[in-house]
């Protein structure tokens, strides 16, 4: 099985539990890992033989923009659940991963969340 990586993703959004945090926008970054065969579209040089990087991106980006959890691990699942249906109906991924990171969490570099599907 092959990879295809997408990540840095950004994404704002409301997320946390204090008040000030349902008030503020935060920046989220989401790292996805994509497990795919790439052997057609090597052989093709056809984005029609692979994952559509960009069509992902912004499906993933598009729903955490629109979303307003309070933990990035809801967050992190819910994502997980979305490319999951997503997969059934037009991408070809089988086992992925995501991370999911803030960088005003926890009075720290980063929090993250790495959630593994295999």
């Amino acid at each position: 099985m092959d990879t295809i990586f997408l990540h840095g993703l950004k994404a704002e959004t409301i997320i946390g539990i204090f008040d000030w945090e349902r008030h503020t926008k935060q920046t989220l970054i989401i790292d996805l890992d994509m497990g795919t065969n790439i052997k057609k579209a090597a052989l093709s040089d056809r984005i029609d033989d692979t994952l559509d990087y960009k069509s992902i991106s912004k499906r993933i980006v598009n729903f955490v923009e629109d979303s307003s959890f309070q933990l990035v691990e809801t967050l992190t699942e819910q994502i997980e659940n979305r490319h999951a249906q997503l997969s059934e109906v037009d991408l070809d991924a089988h086992d992925f991963s995501i991370q999911t990171s803030s960088d005003d969490a926890a009075n720290s570099d980063s929090a993250a969340v790495h959630l593994q599907d295999v």
